[in-house]
């Protein structure tokens, strides 16, 4: 996954380890009790006050990536519920996943960013390093 947040982490890799559980009927948030939940992060650019991330999900809990952005203080641009600044909608995207299917063969699909995604991108100033 791809993320944009609206600062700059402190680090270039991290790991959120944190337990995730409802906090109300909308909203999830690292909480006891909570299911467990592992994320690493990486910086893939920034520019200003922006970054875009790339996240890996160890688990798979519901708002994962954005209830561990919002903890490591970085919440996503467009993201309203958990923090994020405003935006044409919320920059997070699944650039790339794969999986074993039931006959243990790999499916593995890549996804293009959208137009609000790639016009927010530029505008903030950000660039993809070569080769991602």
């Amino acid at each position: 996954y791809w993320a944009i947040v609206s600062d700059l982490p402190e680090q270039e890799t991290w790991t959120v380890d944190a337990p995730i559980g409802k906090l109300n009927k909308f909203r999830y948030g690292v909480t006891l009790p909570g299911k467990p939940s592992v994320t690493n992060f990486r910086v893939i650019a920034t520019s200003g006050k922006f970054a875009l991330i790339e996240a890996r999900p160890i688990t798979g809990r519901t708002h994962q990536i954005r209830v561990h952005l919002t903890h490591s203080g970085l919440p996503i641009v467009g993201d309203a519920p958990y923090g994020g600044t405003p935006a044409a909608r919320m920059m997070l995207h699944c650039s790339s996943m794969s999986f074993h299917n039931q006959n243990k063969t790999l499916i593995a699909a890549k996804a293009p960013v959208d137009e609000a995604f790639t016009k927010f991108f530029i505008e903030s100033g950000l660039t993809v390093p070569e080769g991602l």
